[in-house]
């Protein structure tokens, strides 16, 4: 596990690299491998380690938006698919970490930056999975239970950091942002765990 913590620790990536023997893991290219590995993560924010890696859910979601699209409905109905098909292969290489074009060397992808570390090592290395840690971030949450009655209305996104605990730290956002609301919370022990 490699971490990378960009300039003023406003972003943090963790990368789990894993190969067949501790003499690979131990060897400079492997280390620097893996620290490329974070950097290109830091940098290009992709969303999954590999096109494989991608749910259906997430598939189907992108084809029906990009079948309604009138550029796409403007072609022919035979080459419609095809059309489609390209265009989420298209958003899939910049969101899949293996299909990125490296970002110190815009000719040649991620995947092959791997392959010659495997070819140079001669044991396999796998990109297991990576987390991309950025406190500015906005991320969609639910804000439900007894603390979202209370309350009185969902959070709709909130700047959050990595390192806490996501819905605690969002509770204390938003009672914090509504203290006269706050009263009603006593009664659930979180009162005590907010910051002031």
């Amino acid at each position: 596990i490699t971490s990378y913590i960009h300039h003023g620790g406003n972003l943090g990536v963790l990368v789990e690299l894993n190969c067949s023997t501790d003499f690979v893991a131990r060897s400079d290219e492997f280390k620097n491998l893996a620290r490329e590995l974070a950097m290109q993560i830091a940098g290009a924010n992709p969303r999954y380690v590999s096109q494989a890696d991608v749910p259906s859910e997430t598939l189907a979601a992108m084809r029906k938006e990009f079948s309604e699209d009138p550029e796409v409905l403007k072609r022919p109905e035979a080459k419609r698919a095809q059309i489609v098909e390209g265009k989420i292969k298209k958003r899939l290489s910049t969101e899949s970490l293996l299909d990125q074009p490296w970002v110190k060397d815009d000719k040649i992808t991620v995947a092959k930056l791997v392959d010659d570390v495997i070819r140079k090592t001669g044991e396999n290395i796998v990109i297991r999975r990576f987390a991309r840690f950025d406190p500015f971030e906005v991320r969609q949450l639910p804000f439900d239970g007894e603390v979202g009655e209370a309350v009185g209305h969902p959070v709709r996104g909130e700047r959050m950091r990595a390192v806490h605990d996501v819905e605690v730290e969002v509770r204390r956002v938003r009672v914090a942002a509504v203290p006269e609301q706050a009263e009603g919370l006593a009664d659930l022990h979180l009162l005590p765990h907010l910051h002031p």
